[in-house]
């Protein structure tokens, strides 16, 4: 679970753009340069939603070199593979206006790689063949369910 940044958040009246790979609340446009992974070679904007109601968010996830020393994949491999993950969502409102409690506490749901960036040098360059599906038969009530 996250936290929730109520002392951020309850100062400004629009809402979050998108939360970063912490959970932290973004309110300018996305760009990978806002990546909290000063290391980051690659980064992604992915659209998540709510496990429990349903509620549609965007996240940003990365890599960087040290990941593969920690045994963990890049994300290039990730979404290739279709098992790029976020984890619990970001702590939200239902649309209604209340707490979704039990949400926060649970996984949320992949969706869709909005953008995809890689790191070239010191440019960062968009890879589209890579802003694709995924699809999650779990979550759509599969045989995992």
């Amino acid at each position: 679970m996250h936290a929730s940044y109520s002392d951020i958040t309850s100062r400004i009246k629009e809402s979050p753009k998108w939360h970063d790979s912490d959970g932290v609340p973004r309110y300018a446009d996305f760009h990978p340069e806002h990546s909290p992974n000063i290391y980051a070679d690659q980064v992604v904007l992915l659209r998540i939603r709510c496990q429990d109601c349903g509620r549609p968010m965007k996240v940003e996830l990365n890599s960087c070199s040290m990941d593969l020393v920690r045994g963990h994949s890049k994300l290039r491999e990730r979404v290739t593979g279709r098992t790029i993950h976020y984890g619990d969502p970001p702590i939200h409102n239902e649309q209604d206006g209340t707490f979704c409690h039990a949400g926060c506490t649970m996984n949320s749901i992949p969706e869709r790689v909005l953008e995809f960036w890689q790191k070239d040098g010191f440019d960062w360059r968009r890879v589209p063949e890579l802003e694709i599906e995924i699809p999650c038969e779990w979550a759509e009530g599969g045989d995992d369910a």
